[in-house]
């Protein structure tokens, strides 16, 4: 099951699990299971996608599920870092309907040990008490990796705004978690 992040600024979004992309118009010719996408405007006529530009569509292993996307559905989009929200119309880039945002990318490192949960300090001075914070797990493979090595569902992570910095708390979702991830988070600037 997919972990639920909530935008904290924005209590009424109902926040999804990330997607990779919302700039494809043609469903990805080697799927990996549990991908999801946006899918774009123009699919041509005979895609796997026709007919349902502005869905999100997920692999399920054998074929592509689509959810038809409510009012206030939130999503982070991987390859664009940033976080996107459906108005009942079209999908809107969050940081411009909420004031000034800033999108960022850094790595955490468990170690090689397998832990269930840690606590990372953040270094960031553009965050201050009052950011609000939301993010997920990059889809690209951190330091020492190749992404066939990863599994990008691993984690659920919780933010905690300080002054030039923030908390993030990461905690297992199954078993113990090792080596290192990197993180895509984005806040407001206030």
């Amino acid at each position: 099951m997919a972990t639920q992040y909530k935008v904290p600024v924005k209590d009424f979004f109902e926040w999804q699990s990330k997607v990779l992309s919302k700039s494809l118009s043609a469903a990805p010719g080697s799927p990996t299971k549990g991908h999801r996408y946006i899918v774009g405007l123009a699919v041509p006529s005979g895609d796997l996608w026709f007919g349902q530009s502005n869905k999100i569509a997920e692999y399920n292993g054998a074929s592509w599920d689509f959810i038809t996307p409510s009012t206030y559905f939130t999503v982070w989009v991987d390859d664009l870092v940033k976080i996107y929200y459906w108005n009942g119309s079209g999908w809107i880039d969050y940081a411009l309907s909420a004031g000034q945002t800033k999108s960022k990318q850094t790595e955490i490192d468990f170690g090689s040990t397998g832990v269930m949960e840690k606590n990372f300090i953040i270094i960031d001075t553009d965050v201050t008490i009052s950011s609000n914070i939301t993010g997920s797990l990059a889809y690209v493979a951190p330091t020492g990796k190749d992404l066939d090595e990863l599994e990008f569902d691993v984690l659920e992570l919780r933010f905690a705004p300080g002054s030039g910095q923030f908390t993030l708390y990461a905690v297992a979702k199954e078993g113990l978690v090792a080596d290192k991830f990197k993180i895509n988070y984005a806040f407001n600037l206030t």
